[in-house]
């Protein structure tokens, strides 16, 4: 009885372990997410900004040629 509740402490402790393991890789890959979100989100308003101001200029450049 003792090397199985010897057995069951040390696999106890090893799942422990991993469980707290593969939490901080979730925490780390959540990190990494919001991040990325962050990221492209910037990218996305800088496209619709640049996408406006071409925009316009066209219309401009539209407006002298046809003067």
């Amino acid at each position: 009885v003792n090397l199985v509740d010897k057995a069951y402490e040390e696999i106890k402790e090893t799942l422990s372990v991993w469980i707290s393991e593969l939490q901080e890789r979730s925490e780390n890959i959540e990190d990494l997410v919001s991040e990325l979100e962050l990221a492209y989100n910037s990218v996305e308003d800088q496209f619709k900004e640049q996408e406006e101001a071409i925009r316009v200029q066209n219309e401009e450049m539209m407006a002298q040629v046809m003067e």
